[in-house]
């Protein structure tokens, strides 16, 4: 039971892995390109 656990675990674990690598670059490049109109720039 512990061996098949383990094996859908690494199966999955890197593809789980890009998918929050994925989605925080996603987000910083959204943030970057697209920031919000509440945020202010003193100059």
């Amino acid at each position: 039971m512990k061996e098949k656990i383990k094996k859908i675990i690494l199966g999955y674990l890197p593809g789980f892995i890009m998918g929050i690598i994925i989605c925080g670059g996603i987000s910083v490049i959204a943030a970057t390109y697209f920031p919000s109109n509440d945020v202010t720039y003193d100059n």
